[in-house]
């Protein structure tokens, strides 16, 4: 004897994934939430800009660092442009401070 289902479930999509849907004008993606914080919806425009933005979201500009190999000397995980002097760099700080942007 085989089971039947009453009900539909709420979504086939698994609990971790990006939902995206669009209205016609706008493009939507549900980001999932992790527990106290719920899910979290973003919108876009429907245009080649909004696109873009959706499939930097699902991942598929990402750029994959897991390889097998030695992890070049001088890599910090941060970017090795500088991006001023070092006076503009402790003024910029000072700054961030005194706004309390930074603690």
């Amino acid at each position: 004897m085989t089971e039947s289902s009453d009900s539909l479930a709420p979504s086939g999509a698994p609990t971790h994934h990006l939902k995206i849907w669009s209205d016609g004008g706008r493009l939507y993606c549900e980001i999932p939430g992790v527990p106290p914080k719920p899910a979290y919806i973003t919108t876009f425009i429907y245009d080649s800009r909004g696109i873009d933005l959706i499939l930097s979201l699902t991942g598929q500009h990402r750029v994959n660092y897991d390889y097998k190999g030695e992890i070049p000397t001088g890599y910090t995980g941060r970017s090795n442009f500088k991006h001023g002097t070092d006076v503009q760099d402790a003024l910029a700080e000072k700054i961030l401070r005194e706004m309390r942007i930074l603690k």
